[in-house]
């Protein structure tokens, strides 16, 4: 999912070259390595590289990883905040809330986070205030832009599903917003709850049964880190799926 991306002012100064001193960056992943470090922590050391900053040498990151328990990442925050690190980097509303929870004095800067202000992670895009910021996400409207894609690729497309992870309240409105989208373009609206991903196999199969045209999977954590077992069993059910 593409979503258009838009930045938060930042409410701390941010130095532009290295000065001498060993920055400590917290990293609060909120997935495991093997999911998420070649697309989360992996590029943002190569920004600080381009900027300067090498990994042992004038910055040391300290990082946590929730391997996708989100009951882990209050601990993780506390921990990192005990760390007395100089700034967290975060990904995501649930690993957000869990830093801003832990402290209001450590700066905090969110890659990328849906629905930012409605979740109360920021007080808007152009005065975040307090000392959280970063890319805010804006998927909420995109559910209308999806159907009348699938719409062009899939013309005779009657039953649409929509995935999600009922868990997320960010999820849940991007997929209501999908599935009204759907309805009013006059298509028949399957829902797919998701609450984990040992709940995938059922959402599958009820995919199947429904004998559904195309699936909207709304990207989180969760559906995130585990994108390719979601393609896979969608794709395996491919043969009953008209």
């Amino acid at each position: 999912m593409v979503g258009s991306v838009a930045a938060l002012a930042a409410p701390f100064a941010v130095e532009a070259q290295p000065t001498g001193r060993v920055w400590r960056v917290g990293y609060l992943g909120d997935g495991s390595p093997a999911s998420r470090k070649s697309i989360n922590l992996d590029p943002f050391l190569e920004g600080l590289r381009d900027l300067g900053y090498v990994e042992g040498q004038n910055v040391v990151i300290e990082t946590r990883w929730s391997d996708g328990r989100n009951e882990r990442l209050a601990g993780l925050a506390t921990d990192l905040v005990r760390q007395n690190v100089d700034v967290i980097v975060t990904h995501g509303l649930p690993a957000a809330r869990a830093a801003k929870n832990a402290t209001t004095t450590i700066p905090i800067v969110v890659a990328v986070i849906a629905d930012i202000m409605g979740t109360g992670i920021v007080a808007s895009l152009a005065r975040p205030g307090g000392n959280v910021t970063g890319m805010a996400d804006e998927v909420l409207d995109l559910g209308k832009k999806e159907v009348e894609l699938l719409r062009q690729m899939l013309p005779s497309l009657k039953r649409v599903g929509v995935m999600w992870n009922r868990t997320s309240p960010t999820a849940g409105k991007i997929a209501e917003q999908s599935s009204v989208a759907a309805r009013e373009s006059g298509l028949q609206v399957i829902p797919l709850e998701v609450q984990s991903i040992e709940g995938l196999d059922a959402a599958v199969e009820s995919a199947a049964k429904a004998r559904l045209g195309g699936v909207i999977v709304v990207h989180d954590p969760l559906m995130v880190n585990n994108r390719v077992r979601v393609a896979q069993a969608l794709l395996r059910a491919d043969q009953v799926i008209e």
